[in-house]
C-alpha cells in the first residue's frame, strides 16, 4: 500500500511538543498516524485558559480538514475544542479524554483516573466525566503531584520528563496513586494525561489491572470510526463565526448565503464584510 493510500489521522500537539506521536505498534494497517501542529502553545489551568486553548484547537483541525485527513486526534485529556471541532468539521473527531474513559468503562464497573498534574486541575476532569456521562463509573481522580510543583513539571527534572524517561522516584510516585485507586475500588486505571503514554506499560505491569492509554485509545478509536465511515453528526447550523479563525483565510470554510442563515445575519449586522 502506497503512502497516498494510507488514510491519515491528524495527531493535534501544539507547536515543539516532541515524543507525542502514537506508539508504532497501535497504528494499524492502512493508517497513518501525523504530528499536525497548532500555531499557539496551550494552557489549562483555568477556564480562560481552557477556552483560548479550545480554539486553538479547533483551528488546527480546521486546517487538517483542509489538508485532506480522514479525522482528527485531539492529542490532550482534556478534549480542548472538541464540541466547537465537531460542529464545524464533517470528518471523525476523536478526543484522548472520551476515547479513554469509554475503553475503561467498558473494561471494568468501576474506573479510576490517575494523573501526574496537580490537584489544580481538578475541574476539568470532574466537567470532562460529567459531561461525559461517567462519573457515576469513577471512584475518583488522583492527582500525583502537588500544585507547588506545576510551574516547574515540564522542565528538566521536572514530574512530567522524569516520568517519561522512566526514572524510578517518579514511575514510584505514580504507582502509589493507581493503588490507591485500585483501594479505592477501580478495576481500570485511565491514564490522565497523554504525556504518561511511555509509562503506559510499566504502571500495567506494576499496578496488576489493566491500564488505558488515552493516546492509543484516541487513535484506535480514530481508525474504527474511518473504517466504518462514521462521522459525528453535522451541525444544524453551520458555524459562521468559524471564518474569523485562520484555518477558513483560504476559503475551505462554507458560509451561508444571506437568505439561509437566519436570525445570524440580523445580530452580526449590515457592517460585517469580514462574513460576506
Amino acid at each position: 500500500m502506497t503512502t497516498r493510500e494510507l488514510r491519515r489521522i491528524a495527531n493535534l500537539v501544539p507547536p515543539g511538543y516532541h515524543g507525542y506521536g502514537v506508539r508504532p505498534d497501535a497504528v494499524g494497517d492502512g493508517f497513518s498516524s501525523e504530528i499536525f501542529e497548532l500555531t499557539t502553545g496551550i494552557s489549562f489551568v483555568n477556564d480562560l485558559d481552557r477556552t483560548v486553548t479550545g480554539l486553538s484547537y479547533a483551528e488546527a483541525g480546521l486546517r487538517a480538514e483542509a489538508a485532506g485527513y480522514d479525522a482528527v486526534l485531539i492529542n490532550t485529556v482534556g478534549d480542548y475544542g472538541i464540541r466547537e471541532l465537531r460542529s464545524a468539521v464533517r470528518i471523525p473527531v476523536v478526543g484522548a479524554g472520551q476515547a479513554s474513559f469509554q475503553v475503561a468503562a467498558g473494561l471494568g464497573d468501576r474506573f479510576g483516573v490517575l494523573t501526574v498534574w496537580p490537584q489544580v486541575t481538578g475541574p476539568m476532569y470532574r466537567r470532562l466525566l460529567t459531561g461525559y456521562g461517567f462519573a457515576d463509573r469513577c471512584v475518583g481522580v488522583r492527582h500525583v503531584a502537588e500544585d507547588e510543583e506545576l510551574a516547574g513539571m515540564g522542565g528538566e527534572g521536572g514530574l512530567v520528563n522524569e516520568m517519561r524517561d522512566l526514572r524510578e522516584e517518579a514511575i514510584a510516585r505514580i504507582v502509589a496513586g493507581g493503588r490507591d485507586l485500585l483501594r479505592q475500588g477501580a478495576e481500570v486505571v485511565a491514564l490522565g494525561c497523554t504525556c504518561m503514554s511511555p509509562a503506559r506499560d510499566e504502571l500495567q505491569q506494576r499496578l496488576g489491572c489493566p491500564v488505558v492509554d488515552p493516546l492509543a485509545a484516541a487513535h484506535k478509536t480514530a481508525e474504527m470510526l474511518v473504517t466504518l465511515g462514521l462521522a459525528h453528526p453535522a451541525a444544524a447550523v453551520p458555524p459562521i463565526l468559524a471564518a474569523l479563525l485562520p484555518g477558513a483565510a483560504s476559503g475551505e470554510i462554507e458560509i451561508p448565503a444571506d437568505d439561509v442563515c437566519g436570525d445570524t445575519c440580523s445580530i452580526l449586522g449590515p457592517n460585517e464584510p469580514a462574513l460576506r
